[in-house]
């Protein structure tokens, strides 16, 4: 992670790293590769005003569309950081026990770079082992945190979202600004000051796991 100026920071917001290959569960196919690096957003079920779906759905027709890509994504990310809906997240008993979820499948079933636990929606950064779908993966995480959390809440039904985003990391460069989008995120969407600040991050943790070569963006 490094420090960023006002400048670098308004470059997190805007997203450009998006720019690439991605994909949304239950919406569009995914890119399924072990030993790949993939940057994945899931969040709570309602998350996304029921207005905001219908025009999601509504667009998939312009999906093959390489900016149009960009621009959905883009706005799904805005959607979700305005922490619409009961931000159940925000609760530390659900956010501790999804935490230290993910960190038990450390190491099992991914290896885990960076991670961040927002009031109605997850950042992960990890790159699958061998022999271990994402699809697979993904349901683990969210079936096994799902029931925990409602058995928190003392509720019953859906909890994460039917969809998840993920998109591959290209290359050093893109693995950079995902990390640093990953941990300022509660930064950037005001929570906190400084990433280290926020529980319930690989900031926190300080249990980032970067490949060999990788060189923070800006050092």
């Amino acid at each position: 992670m490094v420090n960023f100026d006002d400048d670098k920071l308004k470059l997190l917001k805007d997203r450009t790293f998006c720019e690439g290959p991605w994909y949304s569960r239950g919406y569009l196919p995914h890119l399924d590769q072990a030993l790949t690096t993939y940057f994945i957003t899931f969040r709570l079920f309602d998350s996304l005003p029921q207005k905001k779906i219908l025009e999601l759905m509504n667009s998939i027709s312009l999906i093959d569309k390489p900016e149009y890509k960009v621009k959905m994504q883009k706005k799904i990310e805005d959607w979700i950081d305005q922490g619409y809906g009961a931000c159940y997240l925000k609760n530390e008993k659900i956010a501790t026990m999804v935490q230290t979820e993910l960190l038990n499948l450390d190491n099992n079933l991914f290896n885990l770079h960076a991670w961040v636990i927002m009031p109605n929606h997850i950042h992960l950064l990890f790159t699958l082992l061998e022999n271990n779908s994402l699809a697979e993966i993904m349901h683990v995480i969210k079936g096994r945190t799902a029931r925990q959390a409602n058995l928190i809440l003392k509720r019953k039904g859906s909890f994460w979202g039917r969809e998840y985003f993920d998109r591959f990391i290209r290359n050093q460069q893109h693995y950079g600004f995902v990390l640093n989008y990953i941990e300022y995120n509660p930064v950037v969407v005001g929570l906190c000051k400084n990433p280290h600040d926020w529980p319930f991050s690989s900031a926190a943790r300080e249990r980032r796991l970067q490949p060999a070569c990788y060189k923070p963006v800006g050092s």
